[in-house]
């Protein structure tokens, strides 16, 4: 009887094995044959620019001549892009991790920024939005690895124009943060934008230092598609004088690195 029940045992668990072995296979194939249908929900294509008055065909100038607070990595208001990247091994001194609604990883930012952040999302939930922060400071190993990631699922030119390289990013600087309103982080697409928390980013942040970085229509000057989750922290008197000049003015116009003609 006992050798019965043994027979048994072993017998479930070999059954059970190659079920989990089954349903791995299965998966596989869906996922193989199906990469395409994935990808295109996970990463919705990147809008084509149209002919109209926001359209990337538009000119300009742009001037390397940066001033000081635009250069300086101790400053709030430091540029960094492919053409004013930033070195391997650099972190700001005053990195520290802060406790705010994220979607689950530890977020560290500059100490300004960080406060800054606490005070916004707080408003936001005394207004009945929840959100939460997906990313904050990441160093340059890390940027790399995310940058080669979305090569290899999307191709180098549609990485491109969704994220930075290594040295590249604002992340590396602790002042820039990635935001949705899904504690899943599952809401970090354009979609974001037809949200009633994009509404209030877009009616609040700057009041709390706080820029869309890549506005809709401008990628012919930041060098990144429309990302309505992402914003930077530039202070809030800095916030709120590109408010008042023009909502979603670019950085790069605001402080005269790129002027249309």
């Amino acid at each position: 009887m006992e050798n019965r029940k043994k027979q048994l045992t072993r017998y479930q668990l070999v059954t059970w094995i190659i079920g989990i072995l089954s349903l791995f296979l299965c998966l596989s194939l869906y996922v193989r044959f199906n990469k395409d249908a994935i990808l295109e929900k996970l990463y919705p294509p990147v809008p084509e620019p149209v002919s109209t008055p926001d359209a990337e065909e538009k000119k300009g100038r742009w001037t390397n001549e940066l001033p000081d607070d635009l250069t300086s990595r101790s400053s709030i208001l430091v540029y960094v892009n492919e053409a004013h990247p930033l070195p391997a091994d650099y972190a700001p001194d005053d990195l520290t991790e802060i406790n705010i609604p994220s979607t689950g990883a530890a977020i560290v930012l500059r100490e300004e920024a960080g406060k800054k952040a606490q005070e916004m999302l707080k408003a936001a939930k005394e207004d009945d939005i929840d959100l939460y922060l997906t990313a904050g400071y990441r160093s340059y190993k890390n940027q790399e690895e995310l940058y080669a990631s979305y090569v290899s699922l999307l191709g180098e030119a549609r990485a491109s124009a969704l994220v930075e390289k290594g040295g590249c990013s604002e992340h590396q600087t602790g002042l820039s943060i990635d935001i949705t309103n899904d504690s899943s982080g599952a809401q970090l697409n354009e979609e974001f934008a037809e949200t009633d928390a994009y509404k209030w980013m877009s009616e609040n942040a700057y009041k709390y230092g706080y820029i869309l970085r890549f506005p809709k229509g401008k990628k012919h000057i930041t060098g990144l598609s429309f990302q309505p989750w992402h914003y930077r922290y530039v202070g809030t008197k800095t916030a709120k004088k590109m408010h008042k000049k023009e909502k979603n003015i670019t950085f790069e116009e605001y402080f005269g690195i790129y002027v249309e003609e």
